[in-house]
């Protein structure tokens, strides 16, 4: 029995060469990689120059091993418009990691907006007279107007 994830990346290599075909991406295929995410809450992820050959530096996209089952063809797109928007120095995350909207890739000479946003985790409450956001439970009573601050749909 072969218990090798070569195949699997080599699979997802093929993917990933033509998925650059399509989208007429200019940029060197970063390595592909297959790891665990730990206690990260991701699918995957891209980082820029991750590795070394030589003097030259070779950026990585990883597709985390527990999400193998799920999508991982979605998590490759995914981060080839994070690979594609750091080569074209387009900044589509802040300092804390959320999505500013995924813009990106190069379709000929026009360029396409593909947005990819993940769900929000924030969710919105009023009182009546004031709105809040906030990505935890709320249980609060508003100073001004006295009334709980319940959840929004």
């Amino acid at each position: 029995m072969d218990n090798s994830i070569i195949p699997i990346i080599k699979e997802l290599e093929r993917i990933y060469d033509a998925l650059a075909i399509e989208f007429k991406l200019k940029h060197p295929r970063p390595l592909i990689t297959i790891q665990s995410k730990g206690r990260q809450k991701v699918l995957g992820w891209h980082w820029e120059d991750k590795w070394e050959r030589g003097k030259q530096t070779i950026s990585e996209i990883n597709i985390c091993a527990e999400e193998l089952n799920n999508n991982p063809i979605e998590t490759l797109v995914h981060e080839m418009v994070h690979y594609s928007n750091t080569c074209d120095k387009i900044e589509d995350c802040n300092s804390q990691q959320y999505h500013n909207g995924l813009k990106g890739l190069i379709m000929g000479s026009r360029r396409t907006h593909l947005t990819i946003t993940a769900p929000t985790k924030m969710k919105k409450y009023s009182c009546g007279c004031t709105t809040i956001r906030c990505a935890t439970i709320l249980e609060a009573k508003c100073l001004r107007c006295n009334n709980e601050f319940k959840e929004q749909e």
